[in-house]
């Protein structure tokens, strides 16, 4: 791994371009189904190799990007744009990224939160007693339970 520091303000400038068309770029590809996971930096070979050999039956295109100075990343699959719903295929290798991420100490949810595809492994993730605090804690700010009910909790 390469890690580049500048203080040229137009090459940052530059940098920042990338980052900021990336997810257009991969969108060119199909419908983006983004998730985002994170692993200890040392790590992040692991997860890049495990993303790489990722096979599917469905037509998709699979990529790993994101916030490598912090560990952040988004393993992003793009499906057909016309798709109503996600392929089995893809919700399974999204099983087993989380999974796999969780065997590396790495946590299924790095910024983007928790959602559909995501509740069953907030447990697991978390444990009993940490979701037991944060659902009495959502009781205290919601307690007539209309705040994006049956998401997370």
């Amino acid at each position: 791994m390469q890690v580049s520091v500048t203080d040229d303000a137009d090459y940052a400038e530059k940098i920042i371009k990338i980052r900021q068309d990336y997810y257009q770029a991969e969108a060119a590809y199909g419908r983006l189904i983004v998730e985002d996971v994170a692993v200890p930096l040392s790590k992040l070979p692991e997860l890049a190799d495990f993303i790489e050999k990722l096979s599917f039956k469905s037509k998709v295109k699979a990529f790993l990007g994101g916030h490598a100075g912090d560990g952040n990343f988004h393993p992003n699959i793009a499906i057909e744009k016309n798709s109503g719903v996600i392929p089995r295929d893809v919700l399974e290798a999204n099983e087993r990224i989380f999974s796999f991420v969780q065997s590396l100490n790495g946590t299924i949810s790095a910024e983007h939160g928790v959602g559909e595809i995501k509740k069953a492994w907030v447990l697991p993730q978390l444990g009993k007693n940490l979701v037991q605090l944060q659902k009495k804690i959502k009781a205290v700010f919601d307690p007539n339970g209309i705040l994006n009910p049956g998401r997370k909790f």
